[in-house]
């Protein structure tokens, strides 16, 4: 990933495009009261958010998607999926239509920003671990110029 100096004119230049359809996501049982709230990422950051910084309402094109990066669903050493021990969830089907989306599966658009899909859904480096040591992954470094004007679509 270039660095944020570099990012915010690539993100400003790109060509946004629209979505409309089903998303998913999945919530803690406790927060059915709130189910759009982003409060909680935005104390704990994600993949495009570093914590304290801005909120993010994380969706996904699929139930999988939604499980895999909630952390409830993962691949174990010898490549199979299992499930995370994990109070009760909500899977919500959300159905959308989002004007200005950062279309992350564009190539070119990755080669711009000097990335790859594999960087951008990649679980190492840890979030966690990054931020807990003060510092943001590349995926949060690239959330922050997209952050006012766009939704991503990896």
């Amino acid at each position: 990933m270039r660095p944020i100096e570099e990012l915010i004119p690539v993100v400003e230049q790109a060509k946004l495009s629209s979505f409309s359809g089903f998303t998913f996501r999945v919530i803690a049982d406790r927060w059915r009261a709130s189910p759009l709230s982003a409060i909680g990422v935005l104390h704990r950051g994600g993949r495009y958010n570093p914590p304290g910084e801005f909120s993010v309402l994380y969706t996904a094109d699929s139930q999988l998607t939604a499980l895999r990066e909630l952390e409830a669903l993962f691949l174990d050493a010898g490549g199979e999926l299992r499930g995370a021990p994990r109070n009760p969830d909500l899977l919500l089907t959300l159905e959308c239509s989002i004007h200005s989306v950062l279309d992350l599966t564009e190539p070119a658009l990755l080669q711009e920003l000097g990335t790859s899909y594999e960087e951008l859904v990649a679980e190492c480096p840890s979030r966690f671990i990054e931020n807990a040591r003060g510092r943001s992954t590349p995926t949060q470094s690239l959330g922050g110029p997209a952050s006012a004007e766009v939704i991503f679509r990896q």
